[in-house]
């Protein structure tokens, strides 16, 4: 089915008072008592000797069998309280699971304990409360209605048999959506729109998504989520866990809410909050409610409209016929939202052993390279799991990706410890049925093919590493790692694919009976994130001088980075050009030497910026005037692309891939490793005059090496490799 899909990222809706953007309030009320989590939340406080919520969690008991208004879960008075003090409204998403548990499936007791009745007396008096009172009363359909529409239209009636008129939203219980089948249901059920579409267990704009859009030819519309409680509070997910072993601090809290509406108010977006009714409580989420109730209060401060799910579809009701057809784009169609998927590989299932936090981006050039693919992989509806390293068994689920914690309690680890992490973890973490292997460092094969080979793999070669491991590390332990890895593990993979030809060349001349199996794809970047923005905008949201020039690095502090020389460098720009500054944006073991070494130099304006997001390096490459790269080794780089495709000049040694990318004298400049001719370098360019032309030539250049066919090389590599390892092993 080619159904229409009308929405557009282009066009921006005016919202009401012509406000920046609009905040809208909504609330799942999946529970209303609580019940056996005095035992579960009792036995987790124990296990954890977290005496004191013990004591609470059995003295608090006593209000299972009080007035149901006394139980913690109970929140609807303090709710409406809170937001008649603030003028607000909000959408309550009311749940009748009528499903049966079934005693094998331990999954299913979690669906159906604790569920309510639209037709308790209590139930019943403060729907019509809520529903009289002004506040929206829609369907949070219950967790298999996403696939039945007979089901859902069951749940409306039973809801609308309460409150006597017609209820227009609804929200799928844990954001279930089989699309397009899901939205077509619950159009047919007699919806008007339909909140499910968001992340479940992170925050953020799912696939860019920062408008209501419309479906169907403009009958039906969906209201993105931006911001649910869990997945805000929470580095580890849980539904109803009310002590996960991982909260965020209040800091990094508010810096998402604000970086998320700095994003909605730029895009004149809308921000759609779920706070579920039950964490309403201080004794239970200590802090939840202050959180909510300053995403209101910031929301007014910055002139925002807040509304509720109604509100919003009646506001885009009333636009929709002034401005749809005549400022939208063209209708999408759900083959364009979705991606093209092959039936062929719907079973396939990557495993990529990563060696890092997904959830926690730093720099650095591989990961870049992993995360870029992931986006094309889940549009084609490839399945992938990331083995990586976090804290206390962090885990995160999301359309087609899952990230998995090999060991608790790792904050970071080298890539030998963490071979050695996942050969122990072997035994708990089961390959899925027609996995197909994806390796970035040749190690991360080992635990794969010992004691035999488990699946079919595809080694992504960034580089020679071996002369960085002798430098590191010593002569002895090089010839090692070439003899038991390198060369055990290059004969036993299925594909090789290396991101330039000199790495390419190297194996071919070490290993000539792998010649077949190499496969030469360069890296490419995402020039649609890494795209021109308002330098002076950046510079003021980042706190930089409109005047200064800025000279900017990004990537890890490591030795071979050449960190040392461009410092020195830097000393001769100092003395010979005023308000310049020079920024180092990222971290790693050398950071307190190179703290130590400009301090020896006397050096007046650098600044070591640590850890940035990963969302944030646009911005700030879109606040320098040049870029420079010192490296001794280098296999792209990927970060010299990214500076150029935002439009920023590079000054580099003669690494990697680089003379491909700097063709002219406008877009950079190749020079020694020397620290005179680096400096040299950097004051000529930031001496140049028409700095405006500079930054669109570096960005027109950078267009002819954008990731979009990387990535689908890359891909078409993977299903190759999947389908004739399995053909074979079938026939």
């Amino acid at each position: 089915m080619n159904i229409k899909i009308r929405m557009s990222p282009e066009t921006k809706p005016k919202w009401p008072n012509n406000a920046k953007f609009a905040v809208c309030l909504t609330h799942d009320v999946d529970r209303v008592k609580k019940s056996h989590q005095y035992i579960t939340h009792s036995l987790k406080a124990l296990v954890g000797f977290r005496f004191r919520d013990l004591i609470r969690q059995i003295c608090d008991f006593r209000f299972y069998f009080d007035d149901i208004e006394k139980n913690p879960y109970w929140n609807f008075p303090r709710i409406m309280e809170l937001e008649r003090r603030h003028g607000v409204k909000s959408t309550f998403f009311f749940l009748n699971e009528s499903g049966k548990p079934e005693l094998l499936k331990p999954k299913t007791w979690k669906l159906y304990r604790g569920r309510y009745s639209f037709n308790d007396p209590n139930m019943k008096r403060i729907i019509k409360k809520l529903d009289s009172e002004g506040w929206e009363v829609a369907l949070h359909g219950s967790y298999r209605s996403y696939n039945d529409e007979e089901l859902l239209k069951k749940e409306k009636r039973e809801l609308e048999d309460v409150i006597g008129t017609k209820v227009l939203g609804i929200r799928q219980h844990y954001l279930n959506l089989k699309i397009p089948k899901t939205w077509e249901f619950q159009m047919n059920a007699g919806f008007k729109y339909d909140a499910s579409f968001g992340l479940k267990y992170t925050t953020g704009f799912k696939k860019a998504r920062y408008h209501p859009f419309y479906l169907f030819n403009n009958s039906f519309l969906e209201i993105p989520l931006a911001i649910m409680d869990i997945g805000l509070f929470l580095m580890r997910i849980s539904e109803d866990d009310v002590y996960p072993q991982t909260r965020k601090n209040e800091d990094d809290i508010l810096k998402d809410i604000e970086d998320l509406m700095n994003i909605a108010e730029e895009r004149n977006g809308l921000l759609t909050i779920l706070w579920h009714q039950r964490v309403f409580n201080e004794k239970e989420f200590p802090g939840w409610v202050k959180i909510y109730e300053k995403i209101i209060i910031e929301s007014k401060k910055r002139n925002a409209w807040i509304t509720n799910c109604r509100g919003v579809l009646d506001w885009m009701e009333k636009i929709k016929n002034e401005r749809y057809d005549s400022e939208y784009v063209p209708c999408l169609t759900t083959k364009d939202f979705e991606g093209h998927k092959d039936k062929k590989f719907e079973n396939l299932h990557i495993v990529i052993p990563l060696g890092i936090n997904y959830l926690k981006p730093e720099p650095g050039g591989t990961e870049a390279y992993v995360r870029l693919l992931i986006c094309p992989m889940r549009r084609c509806g490839l399945k992938s799991t990331l083995l990586g390293i976090g804290e206390s068994g962090m885990y995160f689920e999301e359309d087609n990706l899952r990230f998995i914690t090999i060991d608790r309690g790792l904050g970071t680890i080298n890539n030998f410890k963490f071979v050695c992490k996942l050969f122990l973890n072997k035994i708990r973490f089961r390959l899925p049925k027609s996995s197909l292997i994806v390796a970035n460092r040749e190690e991360f094969c080992l635990p794969f093919l010992i004691p035999w080979k488990k699946a079919p793999m595809v080694l992504t070669e960034h580089g020679n590493a071996l002369p960085i491991l002798k430098k590191r590390r010593g002569e002895v332990f090089g010839v090692l790692y070439e003899f038991f890895v390198e060369r055990f593990v290059v004969n036993r993979v299925d594909k090789i694919i290396t991101v330039n030809e000199d790495t390419r060349d190297y194996l071919i001349r070490k290993y000539p009976k792998i010649t077949n199996k190499i496969e030469v794809i360069p890296l490419g970047v995402d020039v649609t994130r890494f795209r021109l923005m308002d330098m002076q905008e950046m510079r003021r949201k980042h706190g930089f001088d409109p005047d200064e020039n800025i000279v900017m690095y990004v990537g890890r502090l490591a030795e071979e980075k050449g960190l040392d020389l461009l410092l020195n460098s830097f000393k001769e720009v100092e003395r010979q050009l005023k308000n310049v500054k020079l920024l180092l944006v990222g971290d790693g073991k050398v950071r307190k030497d190179l703290e130590e070494l400009a301090t020896d130099l006397e050096l007046q304006n650098v600044l070591f910026m640590g850890t940035i997001s990963h969302d944030t390096i646009p911005e700030l490459l879109n606040c320098a005037n040049l870029f420079v790269l010192c490296s001794s080794r280098e296999t792209g780089p990927l970060v010299v692309e990214e500076a150029l495709a935002c439009g920023v000049p590079v000054v580099s040694t003669d690494v990697g891939r680089v003379r491909e990318f700097i063709q002219n004298d406008t877009v950079g400049k190749i020079v020694a490793r020397n620290k005179e001719d680096i400096s040299r370098a950097i004051i000529d360019f930031l001496r140049k005059e028409n700095r405006e032309g500079i930054r669109k030539e570096c960005r027109d250049s950078s267009l002819k090496f954008s990731f979009d066919s990387t990535a689908r090389e890359t891909i078409e590599v993977y299903k190759k490799v999947y389908e004739d390892y399995y053909t074979d092993n079938h026939d």
